[in-house]
This record gives structure tokens, sequence and C-alpha cells, in this order.
């Protein structure tokens, strides 16, 4: 009797080795393809080194604030550093307490704030013959300048609901039934410079707030303050609002514009009025603003009720003025703002005695002389450079001959009539001050428009398009 022969057949061992071989594809593919076990595993190595580097920057920046007593001082955050890495040397740390520092360990670079916020830097300013240029400390990007479009979005990413924003009367002054609503649009956005870092953004059209009848189409949006209250809640109430602008896809966060951006920009400092990025030695030798007079830069004032029936109260200049002067306008009470809230003094028959100090910090200049003057000495940035067309030249980021925008900066002005409370604005050839209070009690209202500055991830990539607008790449 015949035994039967069982075996593979051919069709059958075909199938098995192409399955094996599918099989080992896979299994090839898991090990080192773009997304494979090995690749992430040293991706999550890299993120690990990462992330332990910067916490120890960090701990030895916690180390400093406590023996500092919750300040960061220089000599405490060297030594915390030094105990912490300890390759590291004095030429690698950079800084000081007033700018913060920057510290360089293993080909990276960290930035701690003088308040001790740390973030790893991707970004760097660099000088060169035709101009300040910002490029990825990697080397994978470079070219971009202060003016170049960016390819963000302030909606992209974000829901419906918080496309708008409401800015309440009660918190601007201008009453309980004035509530203002922003709804954000895309924009277009331009390099303003990079911070801490990161990549510092501009939008090209200044947000404003929509008001119903309005003659002037070009100024149909714009945010009203009014009174003690527009003034004390400005600086919050303006960043509140071009936060929302920071919640797009590769943002970080959004602010509004202040005075520091464009003093930085400009170069102004009040300090050495008409030099621009005056040095240590021109500032201690410069004039300051409206020098020698009561309401020179930084100067304080003590008011008093001078117990006469005219209503007048009178100061003193503490650095320039002696004697008692009497103001030439009637309080019948003196308000003024603390820092935190409104005070109020009555007047009284026959009252004398202190009534409050102030220091004046108030100032107003031209970009092309840094003075109170537009004629002059052309010091400042020129009407035809990127950084003028930015912040300046309203044809180039709006339409209308009215898109001046707020600033969120107040300040303070020491007359001899009155104290003045001042809100920052520009979008002209200067920088100018509204002012919404002034301490015999008068009132006034001003309406602009809202600018705000956005902050890109720290790692962000771009590449510039066909177009010349810089793109963002994904990591």
């Amino acid at each position: 009797m015949l035994k039967t022969r069982r075996g593979i057949t051919l069709i059958a061992l075909v199938v098995t080795i192409i399955v094996l071989l599918i099989l080992a594809g896979i299994s090839i593919n898991m090990l080192s393809g773009d997304n494979s076990i090995l690749k992430n595993a040293g991706k999550s190595k890299i993120a690990t080194e990462k992330a332990e580097k910067i916490e120890t920057v960090k701990m030895a920046v916690l180390g400093a604030i406590t023996n500092g007593k919750g300040a960061v001082k220089n000599d405490n955050l060297i030594t915390e550093l030094k105990n912490s890495i300890k390759e590291l040397t004095d030429n690698d740390i950079s800084g000081n307490e007033e700018d913060g520092w920057i510290v360089k360990t293993d080909n990276k670079r960290y930035s701690i704030s003088n308040i001790g916020e740390v973030n790893e830097i991707f970004w760097e300013e660099i000088e060169t013959d035709e101009g300040t240029e910002f490029r990825r400390i990697d080397g994978s990007v470079s070219g971009l300048k202060i003016g170049d479009i960016i390819g963000y979005s302030a909606i992209d990413g974000i829901s419906a609901e918080d496309k708008n924003i409401t800015s309440y009367g009660t918190v601007t002054g201008t009453g309980e039934n004035n509530n203002q609503t922003i709804e954000i649009e895309a924009g277009t956005w331009r390099l303003l410079g990079i911070e801490n870092g990161k990549l510092k953004i501009i939008s090209n059209v200044v947000g404003r707030t929509p008001e119903a009848n309005e003659q002037y189409a070009y100024a149909s949006k714009v945010l009203t303050l009014d009174k003690e209250a527009g003034y004390a809640n400005v600086e919050n109430e303006l960043n509140r609002i071009c936060g929302l602008y920071g919640k797009g896809k590769y943002a970080e966060k959004g602010r509004s514009i202040n005075i520091d951006d464009v003093n930085k920009i400009t170069g102004y400092n009040p300090n050495a009025v008409g030099i621009r990025n005056p040095t240590a030695e021109q500032i201690a030798n410069g004039t300051k603003f409206n020098q020698n007079s009561i309401f020179q830069y930084e100067t304080e004032n003590i008011y008093f009720w001078s117990g006469n029936v005219n209503k007048k109260p009178q100061f003193r200049n503490l650095n320039k003025i002696e004697t008692l002067q009497t103001m030439t306008e009637a309080h019948n009470i003196f308000y003024w703002f603390d820092g935190n809230k409104w005070n109020e003094s009555n007047y009284e028959e026959g009252k004398t005695g202190e009534i409050c100090r102030i220091k004046s910090n108030y100032y107003f200049y031209y970009v092309n002389t840094l003075t109170e003057s537009s004629s002059g000495n052309n010091v400042g940035i020129s009407t035809d450079s990127p950084e003028y067309k930015v912040l300046f030249d309203k044809s180039y980021y709006g339409t209308g001959n009215r898109e001046l925008y707020w600033l969120a900066s107040k300040c303070v002005g020491c007359f001899s009539n009155a104290v003045f409370y001042y809100v920052y604005y520009t979008g002209g050839n200067s920088v100018g001050t509204a002012g919404l209070k002034r301490s015999n009690g008068d009132i006034n209202k001003w309406s602009f428009g809202v600018r705000p500055i956005v902050y890109l991830k720290s790692d962000v990539s771009v590449k510039k398009d066909e177009n010349g607008i810089w793109q963002f790449i994904e990591n």
C-alpha cells in the first residue's frame, strides 16, 4: 500500500515567504522608519536630556531666589549656576539684575529674567552690514528682519467663541451701558524683534472696536477710555484684550504694545533727550526731559493745603524748588492716584498740611529728533526704515489718517496748574499722551486703536515662500 506524502506546496511556500518578508519589513520600519521605535527613543532621550538641563537651571535660579530673600541677585545666581553645572565658567554667564541673564551650556542658551523666569533661547539678534538680522541659533533659519511679514493668524485653531472679547464700560470709565466688543481678525503680522530668545510680532492692522453710525469707515473701530477708571485700568485692560490675539497656532501669548517697546525701537531715553541709545555716561551727563522745570522727569513734588480761601494748593519740588509755590488753578478736591487706587482730599477753609507726594514721569517726543520739537537734528529713526514703517507710518500698517493707537503705559505730569494723569499713544511722527484725569477733578475721554504683540513659541521654525512671507514649518 502506498503511503501518502504530505508537504508544503510551492504556492504555500511562496505565500509564507511573502508573509515573512512583510513582517520583516514592518519590523524594520518600526525600528528604523521615520516614526520608528529607535528614532522615537532617540527623540525621547533628547527631550529628556533637554528637560533635565533646563530643570537644572531652574533649580539654580530657585536657589538664588531663596538666598536673595525673594529676589534674583547677580552674585547668588552665578554661585548657584556654577554649583549646579560644574562646567560653567564666567564667560558662559552674561547679563545683570536689570536686563536679566543668558547662560550657555552644552551648545544651548537659556535666558533668566530678573524675576526668575527661565526659557531656552532658539533665536538671536545679529548686527550685519545690512542692519539687524534674526537667526535661529542652530543655523537652520537666517535672514529675518524687522518688518518682515510672518504668516501668523490670530484665529487659526481657536474656537468661534474665543474670537471676541468684551471690554466693560465700568472698567474703561465709559459707563455701565457702554461696553465695547472686539472681534479679532486674522490680519497681517510683522516681525518686531526678539525678546528672551523668542520672536515677537506685531499686528499690521490696528485692532479696533466697532461703533455704530461712525462717519468715517477708517475710524470705525476704536477703544474708548474715560475718566479715572480708564486711567487706573488701562494697562490690564489693553493686555487682556490683546491676549486674545495670542491664542492662535504657534503662539505662546499676546499683549498690548507699550511705551518700552516703542522706546526700544526709537532708542529714546527721557534721561538724555536728543541722543539715540545713550551710554551710561551720556545718561549721567545728559539733558533730562524738561530739565530744571517743576515737571522734570523723575522729580518729586509735595502738595499742601495752604490754609487760604482761594482753594489753590501749594507745592514744593524736592529737586529744584526750595520754596512753596501756589498752584494757578483752584481745587475743591485734590485727586491723586497712588499706583493702586484713586485718593482724594477735600478743600476746607483754613485747612493746612501735606496732601500727597507725586513723582512726575511724564514725557513726549518726536521720533525723528527724540526731543519735544519736530525740527532739529534727525538723530532718531529715519522715515524710510522698516522700524519706522512698522510703528509710525499709518499708510503702511493701516488705512486713513486717524489710525493712532494706545500704548499700555501711563504716566503722571506735575504742572503749575494741576497734576495730569496720561496714557501714552502713538501712530504718527511722535509719541504722545492723552490726559484722562486732573488733580482738580477735570476729566477727558479719548478713543484710539488697539495694537497687539504676540510672542511665538520659542522653538518655531520658518521658511520664506515665493511671496516673501515667512511661513511656519512643522517641527
